[in-house]
């Protein structure tokens, strides 16, 4: 090399080219965008103490109530003036008005569960070495005033904060030092969104014992004791490698659940035998009007829907849909001939819409479209996801006639079943019915999905068809927010108003 060429090199390495504007610019809302998300996650750990402080204030709640039932029932003989609980077991009295006593052991009993995902579950291993961690560990929840962690250790190795070796994989740790009895219940959900037993139910009681860090599982033991290992290790015997083969994972996650109840650390307190109370029967308001819509009874008004005749009920119409109460009463044509043709839309989609008229509940609509077909008869769900095409058409249905509490729940499920080939056609249904949650749902799936979206037939017919759409879709790809990216959008609308004035002109001079 040159003396003038290294010169040249020395010079350039002193004075560096200085950085575009637009660097700057993107640097500066980079860290603007990192200094939202730690106030976020400043939030979020406020928010989980709140949460764990009703969780305990609750615990004590519980135990408050029945110290006053067991007051009210003179099972604990006479209390001291002061307010203060007695320490001594009353002694034994006689019940005027009962020929017995009742011994209530789970009464108090606190049944709470957690639900834990691990996402990406395929770079557990890396994670955890680069963290110089042997297991996955949840945030602390609370049951029954007691603090829970579940962990998940993917080579089945030590588990807990005993001090002795504990082993196993899936688990649950208590972090509190003066014993507790529960059960629990380890649940893995499948594919088919139903959540599955792993193991026997756990029943765990250790009373004046130091339970603090202590695991406990379908498949822990402690390694250094006589106490015999599992017959095989890992969720339903496999180990980790086989497991990410494995069913279990879905989309690349693994979600488990546990089912708990705890007995706090409660006297066994008799209560008087009494007559047995009158068990009142449960509502079925609802009931009785889905048979009645169902069975036609009574009906004063007809939907004509591809030419399906469905009979319904005019008032309990108005009194849940203000756009079929205008309808039917305010001198429409339909408000005469009582009849009303529906287009647009499949018999069995409005037909569902009309079951939550009737019954305000959203379980049935949520079975319906976890079963609903399309028109060859095989079901048009992939696993356990519902059919979006009926979640789409419902969602019109529920904005046409403005029946909000469906619409949300039609979003919110939408949310929940994006796919790659069929987000294009959400996104463009957001846009229309301004559903801002669902529109920013589909925009972030884009964004982490884009080879897979552009490569849909729907992608490219959108394209021509919806202009803004591509628009939007190409701001949020660039991290602009809605007031950033205004300028584009209000040039676009310009445009857009100028061509629909150029055609009107041009129809009017044709006319002329």
């Amino acid at each position: 090399m040159s003396i003038s060429s290294v010169e040249e090199l020395c010079f350039s390495s002193l004075n560096p080219t200085p950085p575009a504007p637009g660097d700057c610019q993107a640097n500066i809302r980079l860290k603007e965008e990192s200094s939202r998300a730690e106030e976020r996650q400043k939030l979020r750990r406020q928010l989980e103490e709140v949460q764990k402080h009703i969780s305990y204030q609750e615990s004590i709640n519980n135990c408050e109530c029945n110290y006053r039932r067991l007051v009210d029932a003179d099972a604990l003989g006479n209390t001291p003036s002061d307010g203060v609980k007695p320490l001594e077991v009353p002694p034994p009295r006689f019940n005027p008005g009962s020929n017995g006593e009742l011994v209530h052991c789970s009464e108090v009993v606190v049944k709470g569960d957690y639900e834990w995902r691990i996402e990406g579950i395929s770079w557990l291993l890396n994670a955890l070495e680069q963290n110089e961690a042997n297991f996955a560990e949840s945030c602390t929840f609370i049951v029954a005033g007691e603090d829970f962690s579940l962990v998940y250790h993917p080579e089945a190795g030590e588990v807990g904060y005993l001090g002795q070796s504990q082993r196993g994989s899936l688990c649950i740790v208590h972090h509190n030092g003066d014993g507790i009895t529960f059960r629990y219940k380890a649940l893995i959900k499948n594919a088919e969104g139903q959540w599955v037993q792993w193991g026997q139910e756990g029943n765990e009681c250790h009373t004046g014992v130091d339970t603090s860090g202590r695991a406990f599982g379908p498949d822990v033991y402690f390694a250094e004791s006589t106490e015999k290992a599992p017959h095989s290790m890992g969720i339903f015997g496999m180990s980790h490698e086989e497991l990410l083969k494995s069913s279990w994972i879905v989309d690349g996650s693994l979600t488990v659940k546990f089912e708990l109840e705890v007995r706090p650390n409660v006297e066994l307190d008799p209560m008087p035998l009494r007559k047995p109370a009158i068990e009142v029967p449960a509502q079925s308001l609802s009931n009785d009007l889905m048979s009645m819509f169902e069975e036609g009874r009574a009906a004063d008004v007809t939907f004509l829907v591809q030419g399906e005749k469905i009979p319904a009920h005019s008032q309990v119409l108005c009194a849940r849909s203000q756009v079929l109460e205008r309808q039917l009463y305010s001198g429409m044509k339909e408000s005469i001939s009582k009849e009303i043709r529906v287009e647009d839309t499949q018999p069995a989609t409005f037909r569902a819409m009309l079951k939550f008229l009737y019954t305000d509940d959203l379980s049935i609509i949520e079975d319906l479209a976890k079963h609903a077909h399309d028109g060859s008869g095989t079901a048009s769900c992939v696993k356990w996801k519902m059919a979006t095409p009926f979640l789409q058409n419902l969602l019109s249905l529920s904005h046409l006639y403005q029946i909000n509490r469906l619409r949300i729940w039609c979003e919110q499920k939408l949310c929940d079943n994006i796919s790659a080939s069929e987000v294009f056609s959400i996104l463009c249904q957001a846009h229309l019915y301004e559903a801002k949650q669902l529109e920013k749902a589909c925009l972030n799936f884009i964004k982490e999905n884009l080879p897979q979206v552009v490569a849909t037939p729907d992608y490219g017919r959108g394209c021509k068809e919806w202009p803004e759409i591509v628009l939007k879709i190409s701001a949020s790809l660039a991290c602009l927010d809605e007031r950033t990216a205004h300028p584009a959008f209000e040039a676009f609308r310009a445009q857009k108003l100028e061509k629909a004035e150029k055609s009107e002109k041009a129809w009017l001079r044709l006319c002329a």
